[in-house]
């Protein structure tokens, strides 16, 4: 679910995760970038104050609470009812699975600053291989404000929501996108705050277009030529065609012909008899292009890809 700031994305995450243990006994994985959010004394001191405020819980009396510690929320009767768990340390979940947890939810999981976990994706795919157990009925949901046109999410999966459309669905895949259009926000369009706000162009991600890379992206022109080599980044193959307006990436779909293509790997895994590492000065030139505003994209998947090789995101 990806939307502007301040609509009730996280609130409602929430309000769904108490309704689950309260009216199910099934419990929630709450998961975010890092561990020190979660270990953050006002993170915790501030996860359910609006549970409290909408009436979403209630506390029986001074002894009996709901309390938020590291490990997560627990209820009155000091049963750990939501678990906190971080992307940076997915791998300290190996091990037993977790068969009353149904329901995972990734909260900002575009960060602001846009810098992502190495193998964000794979870090969430086992995250939820490790919980779930592959067990039907189980979801994750993935919430953030529309902070980047690209993100590893979206290009792992080779997804994008349709523009036109507020859910875009890919059933082979198992995944949708909610583009959140059209609800209520907390701050009234009409509020002075929003008058500062505009003022110091601070946006309110609502959709990409607040995403200056976005210019970034465009469709290949006719008579664009192919370079002679090709790179896979996230074992996928992208290459370099010269149009006579620019320089050109995009998506090698097809075959390529490797007798008369030089290609390129940047994972040392992905080596064989018929691929080279891509060398630094290549990437340079790269990294050199980007700087200077050279490239433009296909689509917003392959515009991730290619800068994420030199810049985090």
């Amino acid at each position: 679910m990806i939307g502007a700031r301040r609509i009730g994305k996280t609130d409602v995450a929430l309000h769904m995760a108490l309704m689950l243990w309260q009216e199910y006994r099934r419990k929630t994985m709450w998961v975010r970038d890092v561990l020190k959010t979660l270990e953050g004394q006002n993170f915790q001191a501030d996860f359910l104050n609006d549970a409290y405020e909408f009436g979403w819980i209630q506390d029986e009396d001074e002894k009996h609470t709901w309390i938020v510690k590291a490990d997560g929320v627990h209820d009155p009767s000091g049963e750990l009812v939501i678990k906190f768990q971080s992307l940076s340390t997915y791998s300290s979940r190996r091990g037993p699975a977790h068969p009353d947890v149904d329901l995972m939810l990734f909260d900002e999981f575009i960060p602001e600053d846009r810098r992502y976990q190495r193998g964000a994706l794979k870090g969430l795919m086992s995250l939820t291989k490790t919980v779930f157990s592959g067990r039907d009925g189980c979801r994750c949901i993935c919430t953030s404000n529309f902070v980047a046109l690209s993100n590893p999410y979206f290009a792992g999966f080779e997804i994008y929501p349709d523009p036109k459309k507020d859910v875009t669905a890919w059933p082979e895949k198992g995944v949708a996108i909610e583009r959140c259009r059209g609800y209520r926000c907390a701050i009234a369009q009409e509020s002075e705050w929003n008058k500062a706000y505009a003022a110091a162009h601070y946006g309110d991600y609502a959709d990409e277009e607040e995403d200056v890379m976005h210019q970034l992206i465009r469709r290949m022109p006719k008579g664009a030529v192919p370079d002679k080599w090709a790179v896979m980044i996230n074992d996928k193959w992208f290459r370099v065609y010269t149009a006579s307006n620019g320089v050109r990436i995009a998506r090698q779909e097809r075959n390529l012909n490797k007798n008369s293509t030089v290609m390129y790997v940047t994972d040392p895994r992905n080596l064989s008899d018929e691929v080279v590492m891509l060398p630094a000065v290549a990437r340079m030139s790269i990294e050199n292009d980007i700087a200077l505003g050279r490239l433009r994209y296909e689509d917003p998947n392959t515009l991730f890809a290619f800068v994420n090789l030199t810049y985090n995101i």
